[in-house]
């Protein structure tokens, strides 16, 4: 039983040595007081480990080293990522007035346009002057020889001539008509006559209405007139009417020319009494004939909106389909 103690003292021993003769760099286990009693230091075969080196003085505090070598600048760090939008800054002060530029130069002339809608009718100018007397116009055709005319009245009967020689006896002659047959002649003349006169005053009231219109123009049988009126498509019918003739209904080229001429002389579209109300897209005249001439613009008639029943003439002398309730010049035709 004394063996025991002795052989522990002696291991202490040999761990104190040991320690002390330890290689600088070999890591020593430390005492712990709050651990255990006994701490095995190196291999341990070799012995129980000393105390720790807590109880030793503290070593001189080293010089301050010199400073190191500046380093190599880093390489640059890719762009961030774009902050969020900050708030709308105030209004700036309004800047000088720029320098007005050099004038540039002229663009090429566009493309005509379409024709424009015709406008509203301008006041009624003022009478022009009276125009020089034209040159004498050739002499017509003479016209066909008119019918014979009634008989006169019998003459008074005059004093008696002398007596003459007896002529020779003449051939027999035929048989003369009786005189009922003479009576009917004179029936016929008087009948003919009596149609030539109701004629005559036709043409003279028919005329002297036409006079009331200052302009027109005459084409063949046919004479255009204005007053200067303007109405809706009812009220120009209404009035030409009620002179003696209707709305001008030009049958060809020349009627057309003659109402263009008046169009362009007022410089105000006019209405003709043409339409298509009964049957949309077929256009007649007044009389429920079927038209025979037309001189439409480009792309007419269109019947626009639905709503144009009625055919105005352009300043230009072409047509288009208009609505009936537009105010138009009139124009008649006798």
């Amino acid at each position: 039983m004394l063996l025991l103690p002795i052989l522990i003292i002696f291991a202490l021993e040999i761990c104190v040595l040991k320690t002390s003769n330890a290689i600088p760099n070999q890591s020593v286990q430390k005492w712990d007081p709050n651990a255990c009693t006994l701490i095995v230091c190196g291999p341990a075969q070799n012995g129980l480990p000393g105390r720790d080196g807590r109880d030793g003085k503290e070593g001189p505090k080293g010089e301050k080293g010199s400073q190191g070598l500046q380093g190599v600048p880093g390489l640059k760090g890719d762009p961030g990522n774009a902050g969020t939008s900050g708030p709308k800054g105030d209004k700036g002060p309004l800047g000088e007035k720029g320098v007005k530029g050099e004038r540039g130069l002229q663009g090429a002339t566009g493309q005509e346009g379409k024709p424009g809608i015709a406008g509203a009718p301008g006041p009624k100018g003022d009478k022009g002057s009276v125009g020089e007397k034209g040159a004498k116009g050739s002499n017509g055709d003479r016209g066909l020889q008119g019918s014979s005319g009634l008989q006169g009245l019998k003459g008074q009967i005059g004093s008696p001539g002398p007596k003459g020689d007896k002529g020779s006896i003449g051939e027999k002659g035929t048989k003369g008509d009786s005189g009922l047959s003479e009576i009917n002649l004179l029936k016929r003349q008087v009948s003919t006559l009596e149609g030539q006169l109701r004629a005559l005053q036709s043409s003279f009231s028919k005329y002297k209405q036409v006079i009331t219109f200052p302009n027109g123009r005459i084409v063949g049988e046919k004479i255009f007139m204005t007053s200067g009126y303007e109405g809706n498509f009812e009220s120009l019918k209404q009035r030409c009417s009620q002179a003696g003739g209707q709305l001008a209904s030009p049958r060809n080229a020349a009627e057309n020319t003659a109402i263009h001429q008046i169009v362009a002389l007022y410089n105000k579209p006019v209405f003709l009494g043409i339409n298509d109300i009964q049957t949309e897209g077929r256009f007649k005249y007044l009389n429920g004939e079927n038209i025979v001439y037309s001189n439409w613009e480009p792309r007419e008639p269109n019947n626009d909106k639905g709503a144009e029943d009625c055919v105005e003439v352009y300043t230009s002398g072409k047509w288009n389909d208009k609505s009936c309730g537009e105010r138009r010049l009139i124009v008649c035709e006798f």
